[in-house]
This record gives structure tokens, C-alpha cells and sequence, in this order.
């Protein structure tokens, strides 16, 4: 089994967009894996586990084909619905 991690953060990602904490600043000055994308992960290419707002992102940096994906999982919704 393959284990691709597209994004490991909450749902603001990190660092917070308009966030001036040291910790926040620290990650933009290195970048690369201190920038964590919204949490998605992706198994054997077939099977997409979330698919938030950053996945075409993550998919064009990690040089992932998504036309491969045949299942979609979403855990959980963001808001209101009924």
C-alpha cells in the first residue's frame, strides 16, 4: 500500500494566512516542508481521502496524476448544510 501525504494541516493550513506569530514567520522563511498544505491523503492513487481547497496545489508539486483517483472519501464537512 502507497501513502501519499498531500497535506498534513488544520483547516486554516499553516502557516495562518494573516498570522505575524514567530512560529508562522519561521515557516514562510524556510518553506518547503514547513508549509503544510489542508490535511488530504492519497492511497495507491486510486482512493483520494478529503479533497480541500489545496489539493490541485499539492497534486501540481508533488507531480501526482489525479486522473488515476477512483474513489473519493470526504471524513467531514465544512459547514452548514439542511
Amino acid at each position: 500500500m502507497r501513502l501519499r501525504f498531500l497535506g498534513t494541516g488544520a483547516a486554516e493550513g499553516y502557516p495562518v494566512l494573516f498570522c505575524g506569530c514567530e512560529d508562522c514567520e519561521t515557516a514562510r522563511a524556510r518553506g518547503g516542508p514547513s508549509i503544510r498544505r489542508r490535511a488530504a491523503l492519497l492511497v495507491d492513487d486510486a482512493l483520494l481521502i478529503d479533497f480541500g481547497p489545496d489539493i490541485g496545489e499539492a497534486a501540481r508539486a508533488m507531480r501526482l496524476p489525479l486522473h488515476r483517483v477512483e474513489h473519493l472519501l470526504i471524513t467531514h464537512a465544512h459547514g452548514r448544510f439542511g
